[in-house]
């Protein structure tokens, strides 16, 4: 998990960083056996929790599972 300086400061990346960590643990069996980097843009800040985590299961559909 990667964020860049645009979305904020250091504890406002972190966050999403944990945030998006909670979301790939929660559905570990859909991101079993995949090696993936997963890189916040600033648009991230405006985003719906919910909405996060189903572009995050969109994103796991696409790679093939």
């Amino acid at each position: 998990f990667a964020c860049g300086k645009k979305i904020g400061g250091a504890v406002q990346r972190n966050y999403y960083k944990r945030l998006m960590r909670e979301m790939v643990r929660k559905n570990k069996d859909i991101f079993a056996g995949f090696e993936t980097l997963i890189v916040a843009q600033p648009a991230i800040v405006q985003a719906n929790p919910e909405n996060l985590q189903q572009d995050i299961l969109n994103l796991a559909e696409a790679l093939g599972r």
